[in-house]
């Protein structure tokens, strides 16, 4: 798995974390049947590292000085649990890519409320490392079934975790609002709120959280063959689904889910002085270069892509160079955006349909883009994204073939935080670069990054005669 090396130079976490809590009355156990699949299974064993957290739960209340602690304590305590599981070391340092959260029940609503406390607590740099929550049979509305006998037994005992799950109840209905407020419904990412990629499942033959409890607020919610006791136990259909839903998570309607974004140049020299003539607009010019290139953008959109805002496909070049494009398949540019190109010729901005598993490519004839002194690429990755791979590609043969040789070998460098700010963008410690996919024909490299959501990128080289 590529995952980028971190700042100092050591090497980027391999595996991501998936962690399983129970529900009410029950324990970890209850997910033996699951997680013994999904360890057989090469695509999520290869990938995940798997865990579950446990607490106490019962129906009648442990004696009167050992009581049952409240979803809240469930929670601080999870918290706690879940980050030094997660970080290496007392420096923070993250041991994973990311975290799968999946509950069972009240499982669900303990991680409801983990993920309002932190974002109630303004923690959005550690909610970043939270890639989806998972709940089963999750009673975001309460649960009906077999409330008289659990309110007989609350009369005889105090049990706050029981209480939590009867119908109609404030506490979870303050939660779930919460989770609606600050997750489901978050428009950008923030410390105190997040678009996070949810899925609710709900049992066919449930009677204890019917359908409409299951569902709550989320928007993605999908039926299984089951009661309550086995809608987290799934069959061989029913696993297909949840194994997919693990590797692609059903996306957030704020953030684009982009299976794989793809830079390509292919770089050649021009004659010193070389001029180009050259339209855009009702402009005519000449532009002198000692570069051509052939630039691609391409982007295409997870199964699963939620997002409906129209993702910019753009490229800017400097200079006063000049780019011509084309776009496969054909989209018009804005009004505005054409109007900027038909000005300078120098700028481009596509704003392509987010049509999940399709894929869009800028192709462009860039002139004046790569020369001496200026032989690099520069990428902020939007904060509206979550890419799964980024490719990058750089072709130099046509200089190797003209008798040019590498002065300073290509080197594409990533840095996971980005103040958007340029000026803090070349003074970055350029040391530690992310090794190419090894040994290709001369003149060539190649990139590979996973699971990128924010950061910013650079690839820099040299020629000479």
């Amino acid at each position: 798995m590529p995952v980028p090396v971190r700042d100092n130079g050591d090497p980027g976490p391999e595996k991501r974390l998936l962690i399983f809590v129970h529900g009410f009355c029950s324990d970890s156990k209850t997910w033996d049947p699951l997680i013994r699949l999904l360890r057989a299974d090469s695509r999520i064993a290869g990938q995940f590292e798997i865990d579950s957290f446990d607490y106490k739960t019962g129906l009648a209340a442990l004696p009167i000085l050992n009581r049952l602690p409240t979803i809240a304590e469930i929670a601080e305590r999870f918290d706690g649990w879940l980050w030094t599981r997660f970080y290496a070391n007392s420096s923070r340092v993250n041991r994973y890519v990311d975290i799968t959260l999946v509950g069972h029940s009240m499982g669900g609503l303990i991680i409801q409320k983990l993920l309002t406390r932190m974002l109630e607590a303004s923690r959005g740099s550690e909610f970043q490392y939270i890639r989806q929550a998972i709940f089963f049979a999750t009673p975001h509305l309460g649960s009906m079934t077999m409330e008289g006998l659990r309110g007989f037994l609350g009369t005889m005992v105090n049990n706050p975790q029981e209480e939590m799950l009867r119908g109609l109840n404030q506490q979870v209905a303050e939660l779930h609002h919460r989770m609606e407020e600050l997750v489901l419904r978050a428009t950008r990412r923030e410390d105190g709120r997040y678009p996070l990629p949810c899925t609710s499942y709900w049992g066919m033959e449930d009677n204890i959280v019917p359908e409409i409890s299951a569902r709550g607020f989320f928007p993605v919610v999908r039926p299984l063959p089951g009661d309550h006791k086995s809608v987290h136990c799934p069959g061989k259909d029913a696993f297909a689904d949840f194994v997919d839903a693990l590797e692609h998570p059903h996306g957030h309607g704020a953030i684009f889910e982009i299976e794989q974004f793809r830079y390509s140049a292919k770089v050649k020299p021009l004659a010193p002085g070389t001029k180009r003539q050259v339209s855009h607009g009702r402009a005519t010019r000449v532009v002198e270069t000692d570069n051509e290139a052939l630039v691609v953008r391409e982007v295409t959109f997870g199964r699963n892509n939620r997002c409906k805002n129209d993702f910019e496909l753009k490229y800017r070049t400097r200079n006063f160079g000049f780019i011509e494009p084309v776009v496969i398949p054909q989209i018009e540019m804005r009004p505005d955006h054409r109007s900027r190109y038909e000005e300078t010729g120098v700028e481009v901005n596509y704003l392509a349909p987010p049509v999940a598993g399709k894929t869009y490519a800028l192709n462009m004839k860039v002139l004046r883009g790569f020369e001496a002194a200026h032989r690099d690429y520069h990428q902020h990755f939007t904060n509206q994204c979550y890419f799964r791979r980024v490719r990058f590609e750089l072709d130099l043969t046509a200089y190797l073939q003209a008798g040019w040789h590498v002065v300073d070998r290509p080197k594409l460098y990533y840095h996971p935080d980005d103040n958007d700010d340029h000026r803090l963008c070349e003074m970055r410690d350029w040391s530690t670069p992310d090794p190419s996919l090894g040994a290709l024909e001369a003149g060539k490299w190649q990139w590979e990054l996973e699971h990128i959501h924010h950061g910013v990128l650079d690839i820099k080289w040299d020629l000479a005669q």
